[in-house]
């Protein structure tokens, strides 16, 4: 079975979209699920509620984060959207031994921060999407994702591949009882 991350670039011009990162595994005989790490904007102050000011909000402040079930926004994505990156790798252990699939679509865990190094400790961690998923697919499959400065998104999509057709397809996600067939252009 494999080890999958998807990934989205964040958008300079765009501020409403900050990009994101998820892992999904699709065990045999059962369902994919895809999980990210992310924080919710009621969180935040009233302030800083609206996407504009959630950069400079988060650079400098921890918020609640929450482990997500990302299996419908990932089929979402996989249905059509340009500026999509991967990595495949086989797995033998499954995701969800290591990180519970939330029972209502979200669980509240840890800190959330664009900056998270500046919050983290042991006692008490502080991650974004990508920190998060490093940290998971690290307990999975050793290196998988190399551990970025900051946890920052454009410093991991150096080690995803950008999916690039979506004929001929190796990499399978079935969300219900859909089916994405989702091709992939190996560029090594």
């Amino acid at each position: 079975m494999s080890l999958v991350t998807y990934a989205t670039a964040s958008k300079t011009a765009n501020l409403d979209d900050p990009g994101h990162l998820v892992i999904g595994q699709e065990p045999p005989l059962a369902p994919a699920v895809c999980l990210g790490y992310r924080f919710f904007p009621n969180d935040l102050p009233a302030s800083h509620q609206a996407p504009a000011p959630w950069r400079d909000y988060l650079l400098n402040h921890p918020t609640a984060g929450y482990v997500v079930d990302e299996t419908e926004y990932t089929a979402h994505l996989l249905r059509g959207s340009s500026g999509i990156y991967y990595k495949s790798m086989e797995c033998s252990k499954l995701l969800t031994s290591i990180v519970e699939p939330p029972h209502n679509g979200r669980r509240r865990e840890a800190k959330y921060s664009f900056n998270p190094d500046n919050f983290h400790t042991n006692d008490d961690p502080c991650y974004d999407c990508v920190g998060r998923a490093v940290f998971v697919t690290s307990l999975l499959v050793s290196g998988f994702l190399q551990t970025v400065p900051r946890g920052r998104l454009k410093r991991i999509l150096e080690q995803l591949k950008p999916m690039l057709s979506w004929a001929n397809s190796s990499l399978k996600l079935q969300c219900g009882a859909i089916r994405y067939d989702v091709g992939v252009a190996d560029l090594s």
